[in-house]
């Protein structure tokens, strides 16, 4: 009986918060040409929009808008809010940028719609980088942010002081790159379509070494002083490992062509593999020896 009681009180509280939301103001101010939106009000995970009721007889329905550029387009939000005193409206996707605009507009049943005024939720804290990667990792030692391109572009970002700090033009498309230490140095590993693998310096990405793969590759890791790469082999062992020290094959295996292939934490070298160009999606596991033998 408790438990009952209980739930049945959380299921109230529930559904008088979701009525709450778009309730009407009590003391609403009211014009019968203009929309004035208050200030937002912002909360851990959602910003509160209230505004003046429109006191007219034609009024149709409002709808919210919001845009995240100063220049940008206005983006609806809302569904049709079909009474003139439900003048509140929380927007639970805010995006997170450091500016996003508001706007309320009444649409009416004859003449021209009424538009509000236009407030903003500044979010400076929030820093936007120059970058379009589809791969980004973050280093924890140095607590940096390395950026990946298909342009063939890796640039550093230090999140402490938010500032890019290096960036270098590979001339090629690249893959999904690893990182490693050898022989004392902090290295970066980055798979390429031209048949190589680059070895850059991970602080400085200055170029020191390169890996003779002879085929594109898509997805690297490095385990154990050796390189564990997914190449163009389609089915003839297209997963190659070569040795750090000697840049030579030592072994190969593998299943599927330019897979994602990501080392399982805490192992000595077990693998997961992901392909990305066969139907259905194919996943795989592969448990390696110390020499890199499958």
């Amino acid at each position: 009986m408790k438990l009952t009681t209980t739930l049945v009180a959380a299921l109230t509280l529930l559904f008088f918060y979701g009525c709450k939301k778009d309730a009407p103001d009590p003391n609403p101010t009211s014009f019968s040409d203009k929309i004035i939106l208050n200030n937002p009000q912002t909360l851990p995970d959602s910003v509160v929009l209230t505004w003046s009721v429109l006191n007219d007889p034609n009024f149709a329905y409002y709808r919210v808008f919001r845009r995240d550029d100063p220049s940008g387009a206005w983006t609806n939000i809302s569904y049709d809010i079909n009474a003139a005193a439900l003048t509140r409206f929380v927007d639970q996707a805010v995006p997170y940028l450091p500016y996003v605009a508001y706007q309320v507009v009444a649409t009416l049943s004859s003449g021209p719609s009424v538009v509000s005024n236009v407030v903003t939720y500044l979010r400076p804290e929030i820093t936007i980088v120059d970058v379009s990667p589809f791969d980004v990792q973050f280093e924890t030692t140095s607590r940096q942010l390395y950026f990946f391109e298909k342009t063939g572009r890796i640039a550093i970002y230090n999140v402490e002081n938010k500032q890019m700090l290096k960036s270098v033009n590979t001339g090629s498309t690249i893959g999904y790159a690893d990182f490693g230490t050898y022989n004392g140095v902090k290295e970066l590993y980055v798979p390429r379509n031209d048949g190589w693998i680059f070895i850059y310096n991970a602080q400085t990405l200055e170029k020191i070494d390169q890996v003779n793969v002879g085929l594109a590759s898509s997805s690297v890791v490095f385990s154990n002083n050796l390189l564990y790469v997914s190449c163009a082999a389609w089915i003839n062992r297209p997963l190659k490992v070569y040795s750090r020290a000697t840049k030579s094959k030592v072994a190969e295996s593998g299943d599927f062509e330019l897979t994602r292939i990501k080392k399982i934490p805490n192992t000595n070298t077990e693998l997961i593999e992901i392909s990305t160009n066969i139907s259905p999606t194919d996943q795989d596991y592969y448990n390696f020896d110390a020499n890199g033998n499958f």
